[in-house]
């Protein structure tokens, strides 16, 4: 079995609207913008690979220690600049992301459980997954 824990940029939808779904908890129009998941639907990426059925929240970005998600803006390096330069200031909002995210290959496998983990020790909440496989055992060769 391989297994393969990555991070991942979820949404392809715009700030404003990504703010709003994870307000009204619709996970259900955030996981239609996946880009894993397109990227799975068109065979760009990961061929073989397997990702179980999301029914849980977004994982990533809360305000450490707490349930509440984080929803403000990151000030890039370049923009920075360009504000002291010209004293502006542009910022690039951050787009909620499921950042943690399992993937599954091998023959025998089957996921039957994914889930989010409660720990609130940082801006992310860990994912776990449990598998059933089922193994070939064999004695030897026979002569």
């Amino acid at each position: 079995m391989a297994s393969c824990i990555m991070a991942y940029i979820m949404i392809s939808l715009e700030e404003t609207e990504t703010r709003s779904l994870v307000k009204a908890k619709n996970w259900a129009i955030l996981l239609e913008n996946d880009q894993l998941l397109f990227e799975f639907s068109r065979g760009r990426h990961f061929e073989g690979w397997q990702e179980g059925s999301i029914t849980f929240s977004p994982t990533y970005k809360y305000h450490p220690n707490s349930d509440q998600y984080y929803i403000g803006a990151l000030m890039v390096a370049g923009a920075k600049r360009n504000a002291r330069q010209h004293g502006t200031c542009t910022c690039f909002a951050l787009k909620k992301t499921r950042c943690d995210r399992i993937l599954w290959h091998g023959k025998g496998l089957k996921q039957v459980q994914y889930e989010t983990c409660n720990y609130r020790l940082s801006d992310h909440r860990p994912v776990r997954a449990v598998f059933h496989a089922e193994c070939d055992v064999s004695e030897g060769t026979q002569k």
